[in-house]
């Protein structure tokens, strides 16, 4: 074997090895969306409290592909303006993250 073909060969093995990388990349995702979302019942509308109390709005759905709170699975994120105890907007909005564990009830659906 030459070192041009040697060169050559090696350039083909990194080059099948970044597509695996990526093919696994999007697999992986795509299995963390199912997980997250197989449960999900929330959608944008919603009133959620945490377990810290914050009352949410929920206007977008996401998810994450790992949270401490977890045990490093999959979750679903929900975001929206915080409410207050009456479920009124507060007077300076605060945009809130709820992670999926941290949900203690839902207060209203849509």
């Amino acid at each position: 074997m030459t070192p041009d073909e040697y060169v050559t060969r090696l350039k083909s093995i990194e080059d099948r090895k970044v597509e695996l990388l990526q093919a696994m990349d999007e697999e992986s995702i795509q299995l963390a969306r199912e997980y997250a979302f197989g449960g999900n019942t929330v959608k944008a509308g919603d009133i959620l409290e945490s377990v810290n109390g914050d009352i949410i709005m929920v206007d977008r759905v996401k998810f994450t592909r790992s949270t401490i709170n977890n045990n490093g699975l999959p979750c679903c994120v929900y975001e929206g303006n915080q409410l207050t105890k009456k479920l009124q907007p507060r007077a300076n909005p605060i945009r809130l993250k709820l992670f999926q564990p941290n949900v203690a009830k839902v207060v209203q659906n849509d």
